[in-house]
């Protein structure tokens, strides 16, 4: 599908800031390019302009009012976007691309979807498709595995996997404390190491505008990452404790009942 806007992430910036969203413009700024000089954000939005200029987005004859020279509708979309309360996530950080969905009203929704933090692309999206889209963008496999797996592993345990350096000294701590199969340990562990111990993670995050400030608020949280025989997941029980968290491995058609499971939790009930 052709997207409703494409553009690049300076360009975004500006609509931004042109919108009158410059904080949120200048935190994604800093995300994506680091702390800059104020020279330096004007010479990046002065390229920017040029480049809506040249697609035909900039209007001429509102800027020679002094008025925003976007179109109505064009203004109307970024705020929408820019004041959507919530937000399901999902980032593939080995190809560095994000896939978010924004709730701008009761029902509708926003595609908006993220190339190695240079491409911005966004369209409506029908709620009954995003599962689905989900799916697409993750690509796992449909595979069922030969024996499904379950365990648990502290909040702290788990964190310190994020560094290849931990994983002996995080087994031996796991054994002695849980007693759990070292078997279950070895093949996630390996599917770390397959996966440059990065994960796949999928969130839900309300978002609230406040003047100057943007509150965010993490509601849910899933990682995972392929199996060689399925999907691995870890869930946790309250993302805003350091209760424990659930690893498992399961078949492709189980965890697409665990995502149906996290959207109707996190999403359409929260937005009924």
């Amino acid at each position: 599908m052709k997207p409703f806007m494409r553009c690049t992430t300076e360009e975004w910036m500006l609509l931004l800031t042109m919108c009158g969203y410059e904080v949120l413009a200048k935190s994604l700024g800093e995300e994506v390019f680091g702390e800059k000089s104020e020279e330096s954000w004007e010479t990046l939005f002065e390229c920017a302009a040029h480049q809506l200029m040249l697609k035909g987005v900039w209007d001429d004859e509102k800027a020679s009012k002094d008025e925003v020279p976007l179109a109505d509708g064009l203004q109307s979309f970024i705020r929408s976007v820019a004041e959507a309360k919530q937000l399901v996530r999902l980032s593939n950080p080995l190809t560095n691309e994000a896939l978010l969905f924004r709730r701008i009203g009761d029902g509708q929704w926003i595609e908006h979807y993220i190339k190695q933090e240079i491409i911005q692309e966004f369209h409506p999206v029908d709620a009954r498709n995003i599962e689905k889209n989900m799916h697409q963008f993750i690509e796992y496999k449909d595979l069922e595995p030969s024996n499904e797996i379950e365990f648990t592993m502290s909040n702290g345990a788990f964190t310190a996997l994020s560094d290849q350096r931990h994983v002996k000294e995080v087994k031996t701590y796991w054994l002695e404390a849980t007693r759990q199969n070292e078997a279950w340990f070895d093949e996630f562990a390996e599917a770390l190491l397959a996966n440059d111990w990065k994960f796949f993670n999928t969130s839900v995050i309300h978002v609230s505008l406040d003047g100057e400030q943007t509150e965010t608020d993490l509601n849910d949280l899933l990682f995972h990452m392929p199996a060689r025989d399925g999907v691995w997941f870890v869930r946790y029980k309250d993302v805003h404790s350091n209760e424990d968290v659930i690893i498992q491995k399961t078949s492709f058609s189980k965890w697409k009942e665990v995502c149906n499971e996290f959207l109707e939790r996190t999403v359409f009930h929260a937005a009924k």
